[in-house]
């Protein structure tokens, strides 16, 4: 039974840290409005993931100047990718 929380664990962790380091290295063009289209015609949580990076970007867009905005988001979901792998690791520890 132990040994299905860290399995569980990782698809999980495993799933969301992919969907973060997609973004992180997507190629971007300044006139793209299709950047953040991974899953945005679906509907329930992978939508509130998408949506979740939308509005990281919307914030990097509106407080940072042009030239950085994207260089700053990468950073952001990169961290956040390592973060979930992070996490992932954990629970192989703990249990």
């Amino acid at each position: 039974m132990s040994i299905f929380i860290p399995i569980l664990a990782t698809f999980l962790f495993g799933f969301f840290s992919l969907i973060c380091f997609y973004y992180t290295f997507k190629p971007y063009k300044d006139d793209d409005e299709s950047y953040l289209d991974l899953f945005t015609y679906d509907f329930g949580f992978l939508a509130i993931m998408s949506m979740f990076f939308e509005c990281i970007l919307w914030v990097c867009r509106k407080l940072l100047p042009q030239n950085v905005y994207v260089l700053i988001f990468r950073i952001i979901s990169f961290l956040i990718g390592l973060i979930m792998v992070g996490v992932s690791i954990v629970f192989w520890l703990l249990f």
